[in-house]
C-alpha cells in the first residue's frame, strides 16, 4: 500500500480526495496538510510518504513553492500537482 501526504486547503475536497484514494486500497493517507508548510514540516519531523499528492493554489506555501522546496530537500519524494479551482 503507497502511503500519500494529501495537501488540500478546501476540507471538503480533501475529504473527497482522501475517500478516492482510500477506497482503491492501493494508497492510505498518512497525513493531511491545508498547505505546502504543513507538508514542509510534517518531512522534517520525519514523515516520508510514497507520494505527495498535492493542491497547486494554497495558502500559506502554495503547491509550487512547496514543489520547489520539496525537490531541494526531498528529491527522491515524487509529488503530483493538481489545480482545485474551487468551483
Amino acid at each position: 500500500m503507497k502511503q500519500i501526504i494529501l495537501a488540500e486547503d478546501h476540507k471538503v475536497i480533501r475529504n473527497g480526495v482522501k475517500m478516492l484514494l482510500e477506497s482503491t486500497q492501493q494508497y492510505q493517507v498518512l497525513h493531511e496538510a491545508s498547505n505546502g508548510q504543513e507538508v514542509i514540516d510534517a518531512l522534517n519531523k520525519g514523515l516520508i510518504p510514497d507520494l505527495i499528492v498535492s493542491d497547486i493554489g494554497m495558502p500559506v506555501m502554495d503547491g509550487i513553492t512547496m514543489l520547489t522546496e520539496l525537490k531541494q530537500s526531498y528529491p527522491q519524494i515524487p509529488v503530483f500537482d493538481y489545480v482545485d479551482d474551487g468551483k
